[in-house]
């Protein structure tokens, strides 16, 4: 089950007397820079061994650990269990009882659900027992049973390589110089291009001894023939074939490739060139912007919705093809644009040479651009991008050689036309998202290609999320200072529609006369005020409380509790996180609200109703419905009961009494609508409701321990 409140892996392995509390907080320091689990940090660090940490993660999971020599990993299981499934859910089938219905199962994280489904489903099990083991052990065995099936596992394995100025390599075909294509079709693979002998001899042995297969080619065919591989993670541009590779993609004679590219000046530079992960520079930079952003947009009074802005980039950037440095330079390239006109103003009708009307301060958005030194060019893609928002140019127009800049050019105004020109928020989702695919077509070969505003729409119409923010009106009270502007600036930037106040009578007032979904109280204002809010507030409305703090005192923050607010923000002021758990709670208000029922049907949340309550009040009753549940996060269940008995429950890929056990989890954190009902869905529940629910309390009470 997932969502089960387990004890934190620190804590045990201190209880056990097997780390200091200095070890624990220098591998947490070097999880932060390097992410991944905090057991593999230990490890890395040696204050921990595997056996030991494997001893911690099943008194974790409450799952056996996995002993090598207990277990015989049967071959015919793993031929059946393809490679690309072990590494990307981290999870091994060893063995399959007689009848071919119980797997037994190692995996990384016991409550990974999907991890645990994608392997019964794969080999079409009804269930599974779990051995758990250290994520390094676990790799090292997927390699062992994947990559050297036919070697001793103990015996140390040894690079041969091969001759690495052998004269006959520039006669020989390339496909023999590199390594072997696997017989497994989900094999990782790595394309190189390059013409340089020494890498093709050196490189190819050293990245199949680390389970990648690489191809280092300089044919133009044979690399656009690589290219289009799924199986393909990477792409290497060595500099002698650079310019050539650029061009090839400049002129479309070789398709955009959809993995990663990387440019090298020499392997060793590749190494020791880059001492920091890429994803954390890069979150490093994005942070960096978004407070420029923010300082540069806080004296306006409408500011873009920047986060759900670079959210639409990131899934158009990625579904048109655009390579992840084009997709994170245009995430970039948005937080250096502050819009400066009525939001309902059709571009169309504001002129200016380079879009001056459009924008505060474009010029030093591209003086910002150049000095970035982005290795990608954020100032070609804004200049593009000027000239398709002013219409004076079409995208087939569009005076820019680098086709990647000018589908770039293409997404960022697609975005930053349907977030910032098109606003209206009608009466529902359905009519709104009416009014944004109507104004995205009308625009159609004038913005971007057709090709392009049709794969923008169709994501808008599969997101579930696009219309939450909008929604929402927040109030702010409080008497302005930095700590107000920043709350406001933040949740500005998700889209939601802020009303600041000093007073708390105006705002009394104004929840009167329009309900808002949030209040954010300062504290600071109103000292004595604060624990007053609750009666002020919620007997005119249900709304969200928050109290925004100046005190890090416990005791403060417990009273302010038990005052009535839903959550506490206390110094220092992460505003990321506030926005986070902001932005999750009024999502679960949304999901959560309740449906249009069938006569005689009813919804509660958890908090009024609780879940096992409902099933025995439903059970004595006899009555015979259809349970729709949602968790504050979004998740949803479903539950049949046929005259008082549950029949069929589903949640996600679980099904049966696993579903019952695992809605126990979300204890007060979800909703629920009760609609009569007539027909009813295959069964996959036979126990009784009490058998049931015993043992998902059990189970609940267990995870506490």
């Amino acid at each position: 089950m997932t969502d089960m409140k387990i004890a934190r892996l620190d804590q045990i392995l201190y209880r056990l007397g097997y780390v200091a509390d200095e070890q624990i907080k220098q591998a947490l320091q070097r999880q932060k820079s390097h992410r991944g689990r905090l057991g593999t940090h230990l490890l890395f660090f040696k204050f921990i061994n595997e056996e030991q940490l494997a001893h911690a993660l099943s008194l974790q999971h409450q799952v056996p650990a996995f002993i090598p020599s207990e277990h015989k990993i049967s071959k015919s299981i793993i031929k059946r269990f393809s490679v690309a499934l072990a590494e990307k859910h981290q999870v091994l089938p060893i063995n399959c009882s007689p009848d071919g219905k119980i797997l037994t199962l190692i995996v990384a994280d016991p409550e990974d659900t999907r991890a645990i489904e994608a392997a019964r489903h794969a080999l079409h099990c009804t269930d599974v027992n779990k051995y758990v083991t250290p994520e390094s052990v676990l790799r090292n065995i997927i390699t062992q049973c994947y990559r050297r099936e036919d070697k001793d596992p103990d015996v140390t394995q040894i690079i041969e390589l091969p001759e690495l100025f052998n004269e006959e390599s520039d006669t020989l075909d390339e496909s023999t110089l590199c390594a072997v294509e696997g017989e497994n079709p989900d094999i990782r693979k790595v394309l190189m291009v390059s013409r340089t002998i020494f890498l093709k001899n050196f490189l190819c042995p050293i990245f199949e001894r680390d389970g990648y297969n690489l191809s280092v080619l300089s044919d133009r065919e044979d690399i656009s023939s690589m290219l289009q591989q799924p199986q393909l993670e990477h792409v290497l541009v060595s500099p002698d074939m650079a310019e050539e590779y650029d061009s090839w993609i400049r002129r479309a004679k070789i398709p955009i490739p959809q993995a990663e590219v990387t440019k090298f000046s020499t392997v060793s530079g590749a190494l020791i060139e880059n001492p920091v992960p890429y994803d954390v520079i890069i979150q490093s930079l994005f942070r960096s912007m978004q407070i420029i952003a923010e300082m540069r947009s806080s004296e306006c009074m409408e500011t873009a919705p920047y986060d759900l802005m670079r959210k639409d980039i990131d899934n158009l950037a990625g579904s048109v093809g655009l390579t992840r440095l084009a997709v994170d330079g245009l995430q970039i390239a948005v937080l250096l644009l502050v819009p400066q006109w009525d939001p309902c103003c059709e571009i169309s009708t504001l002129q200016g040479e380079r879009n001056h009307s459009f924008f505060i301060d474009i010029d030093k958005s591209l003086e910002y651009a150049r000095s970035l030194r982005f290795p990608w060019s954020i100032e070609d893609v804004l200049s593009a991008f000027l000239e398709l928002l002013s219409e004076r140019r079409n995208p087939d127009e569009a005076n820019v050689s680098d086709k990647d800049i000018a589908l770039a050019a293409q997404v960022l105004v697609l975005v930053w036309y349907r977030h910032i020109s098109i606003r209206t928020i009608k009466d529902s989702p359905e009519e709104n998202i009416r009014v944004i695919k109507s104004g995205l077509r009308e625009k159609s070969g004038r913005l971007a290609r057709s090709e392009v505003v049709e794969t923008y729409i169709r994501l808008i119409e599969q997101s579930e999320n696009l219309f939450t923010a909008p929604y929402h009106q927040l109030f702010l009270v409080g008497t302005a200072n930095q700590t107000i502007d920043r709350f406001a600036t933040r949740l500005k930037h998700l889209g939601y529609r802020i009303v600041a106040t000093d007073s708390l009578k105006e705002a009394e007032q104004m929840c009167e006369r329009l309900s808002p979904t949030a209040i954010f109280v300062y504290d600071e204002c109103y000292p004595e005020e604060i624990f007053e809010c609750s009666e002020l507030f919620r007997h005119t409305t249900s709304v969200l409380l928050y109290a925004i703090t100046s005190e890090c005192n416990p005791s403060h923050t417990l009273n302010l509790f038990d005052a009535g607010f839903d959550d506490v923000f206390i110094p220092p002021h992460d505003f990321d996180i506030i926005a986070a758990r902001v932005n999750k709670s009024i999502k679960g208000i949304t999901q959560a609200e309740p449906m249009a029922s069938k006569q005689g049907g009813f919804s509660a949340s958890f908090k009024a109703f609780a879940f096992t309550d409902l099933i025995q009040a439903l059970g004595q009753s006899l009555k015979s419905v259809h349970i729709n549940l949602v968790k504050g996060s979004g998740e949803k269940a479903d539950i049949y009961m046929n005259q008082g008995k549950i029949v069929c429950a589903t949640c996600g890929e679980m099904t049966g009494a696993e579903v019952i056990y695992h809605i126990i989890t979300w204890e007060e954190d979800g909703a629920f609508t009760v609609e009569p009902a007539e027909q009813f869905p295959e069964g996959n529940i036979s126990v009784s409701n009490d058998a049931i629910l015993m043992e998902g309390v059990r189970l609940l009470d267990e995870s506490r321990i």
